[in-house]
């Protein structure tokens, strides 16, 4: 399987400790009945917004397909009443294969809040791997190392901190968690190993994590004004090219009497 980080979101199941592509776990999921008319299979795929399900009846405790269904309601030789019924009546039984399927998924934990829960847990595994990758990637650079030993990495991921925003802590702080190393390295008589070293900068960038997340909120506030007043640029542009447009397409009138137009005024009517 292979995943790239430009197209895995929304893409893939994490199910039982196993990741899945979902149009590959949908088929493993698929609900089979048989259909009392025909005798061919129904097949009901996972309930959710993208799959379209067969369209099916569930009368007297049996699957039809909805045309053997209508086939079977006039198949006797005189009109059976029963079965006209029964064929006015076609959307409740309708409904009732629906339900009927619905409640299988849910007792199989295959309905559609259950997929959309595995769907986020993928998104978030995919995302925690890259992540981590990426994490990886920059300490080993950083540091000068080849590895994380298990230690230093599980003290990571329990921080409490996605990794996404450690990493971008420790590029941001990198300059000053390498002074501060010195500082530690110089007073210290003792060697210190560089996955202390790892760690005792973990605690560092935990003990400021309160203020970045402080940092990131007013960044979001200050892209959304900056959205805002682009917004509102392009809607005094448009304003004033209308504006413009009239005064050159309409012939100066001041006539203020009944019958005449006075564009201030309409400009002024209309704000």
């Amino acid at each position: 399987m292979t995943i790239t980080k430009s197209d895995y979101h929304n893409n893939y199941i994490l199910f039982d400790g196993k990741l899945y592509h979902k149009d590959c776990y949908f088929k493993t999921k698929t609900i089979t009945k048989k259909c009392y008319g025909c005798k061919r299979n129904i097949s009901f795929p996972p309930i959710t917004a993208t799959l379209t399900q067969p369209d099916s009846v569930f009368y007297n405790n049996h699957f039809y397909h909805t045309k053997c269904f209508i086939k079977w309601c006039h198949s006797t030789v005189r009109k059976n009443k029963m079965r006209m019924i029964a064929l006015d009546n076609i959307d409740i039984y309708r409904k009732n294969a629906s339900e009927c399927v619905q409640e299988t998924f849910i007792n199989k934990k295959q309905d559609a809040a259950s997929i959309k829960k595995f769907i986020e847990d993928a998104n978030t595994y995919i995302m925690n791997w890259f992540d981590g990758t990426e994490l990886t990637a920059f300490l080993k650079d950083m540091y000068g190392i080849t590895g994380i030993d298990q230690f230093t990495w599980s003290k990571i991921k329990d921080s409490g901190i996605p990794l996404s925003d450690l990493l971008y802590m420790w590029k941001r702080r990198k300059e000053d968690l390498y002074k501060l190393n010195q500082k530690l390295i110089t007073k210290n008589n003792n060697h210190i190993s560089t996955e202390s070293l790892i760690r005792y900068d973990l605690k560092v960038l935990i003990n400021k994590y309160g203020s970045y997340l402080k940092w990131k909120e007013q960044q979001k506030i200050l892209a959304n004004e900056k959205e805002s007043e682009k917004a509102k640029m392009k809607d005094d542009h448009i304003i004033n090219e209308i504006i413009s447009a009239r005064q050159h397409n309409e012939k100066p009138d001041t006539d203020t009497s009944e019958g005449g137009v006075d564009i201030n005024a309409l400009v002024d009517d209309i704000f």
